[in-house]
């Protein structure tokens, strides 16, 4: 059928896929959002933590380790979502550390010279840069072992490590997809927690 001489089946048809479009991108934030929360209901039970937030929030996992508070929480923005891990340490200590993956950027600028933290063992070398103002403390935390968590972490998900003073975040994009690392990323922090404050690793 046409309306003075115009069919409008194509408009129609847009219509339907922009609504369909639209339809799917709910369902599919919406089973993410669950997911999401499901794994850190899984990690409140575990590590006796508190987890709050209700159905139109974003949920937040409260732990507390030793005298340290650790919080995990998520902003939503237009582009997506973000998801932070936060320790803030009692008392503070006097350090500045940033631990991210190797982009091709960072490739370019250590070609032209820019350095960072080397640690002997070539594949976290390769993968990772480390910066900070004190070299020798930072050799100390980040171990072998730590590298290792590291490496795991990083190369399923691109986080940013920032450790300030009485601060440690890490940035993590989107949301928790797997139990897996979302395990290793809140026991990588509490090892690096146990490092810097010169405790014993548990």
């Amino acid at each position: 059928m046409t309306i003075y001489g115009y069919d409008p089946t194509f408009l129609i048809v847009l219509i339907c896929g922009v609504i369909s479009m639209f339809v799917v991108s709910i369902v599919y934030l919406w089973k993410e959002g669950t997911r999401h929360k499901d794994i850190l209901k899984k990690q409140a039970i575990k590590r006796n933590a508190e987890l709050t937030g209700g159905f139109l929030s974003n949920p937040k996992l409260k732990l507390n380790y030793y005298t340290d508070k650790l919080e995990i929480y998520t902003f939503t923005h237009k582009f997506g979502s973000t998801t932070f891990l936060e320790i803030v340490f009692d008392p503070p200590v006097n350090l500045k550390m940033k631990i991210y993956k190797e982009s091709n950027l960072a490739k370019v600028g250590k070609a032209i010279g820019m350095m960072d933290i080397q640690f002997g063992y070539d594949e976290f070398d390769s993968e990772v840069i480390v910066k900070g103002n004190d070299e020798n403390y930072i050799r100390n935390i980040i171990t072998f072992e730590i590298q290792q968590k590291i490496l795991f972490v990083i190369k399923k998900k691109n986080i940013i490590i920032n450790l300030k003073n009485d601060r440690l975040r890490i940035t993590i994009p989107g949301l928790f997809k797997d139990e897996e690392t979302t395990d290793e990323l809140i026991n990588l922090s509490l090892k690096l927690v146990d490092k810097i404050k010169g405790r014993m690793s548990f």
